[in-house]
């Protein structure tokens, strides 16, 4: 059945003149029949696995904080960071055909405990022409998340590697 969620949230933004803003957020997730996905083995005995989805769990909950910060030292430079942490558990065991699929306090499958990211981007004119040169690096960070499985009967909750993506942007803009 489909699920529902309400979040709770108090936050502020403001920025400290031209050159400085910020964001922060306190945040507290209700969400009733929350729906999940499980890997069941190939029938037959194959390598891997196929994802049964959705299973409803009865609900879960928790608390998060998402930090940012934009700075910009000089017109041609922006800088930027954000933090995100949450506590999103089930609230209640989910159990089918009689085995237990998620247990009280387990993290939601997919669902990371932190983010981060940050960027710097500086732009600046190519001679006289009109045309702007722009160049970006940025990376994001995602700690590891769960992903559930059934074997053997058991469900395991098998981790993922984190993860750490980075990105380098050169571009040109013409004057039209």
């Amino acid at each position: 059945k489909p699920d529902t969620l309400r979040n709770y949230e108090i936050g502020a933004k403001g920025s400290l003149g031209q050159r400085v803003s910020f964001d922060a957020a306190l945040y507290y997730i209700d969400w009733e029949d929350v729906q999940q996905t499980t890997g069941v083995p190939i029938p037959g005995g194959g390598p891997g696995r196929f994802t049964v989805a959705p299973l409803n769990g009865d609900s879960a909950s928790g608390v998060g904080v998402d930090l940012g910060l934009s700075v910009r030292p000089i017109d041609a430079l922006d800088v930027s960071l954000s933090v995100s942490w949450n506590d999103l558990t089930m609230d209640e065991p989910v159990f089918s055909f009689g085995g237990l699929l998620y247990d009280k306090g387990d993290r939601l499958n997919q669902s990371p405990e932190y983010t981060a990211s940050g960027s710097a981007e500086y732009s600046f004119a190519l001679g006289s022409s009109g045309y702007q040169a722009n160049l970006r690096a940025s990376a994001t960070y995602t700690s590891e998340m769960l992903t559930s499985a059934v074997f053997g009967g058991a469900t395991v909750l098998e981790p993922g590697d984190s993860m750490l993506i980075s990105r380098l942007r050169f571009a040109i803009e013409a004057p039209d």
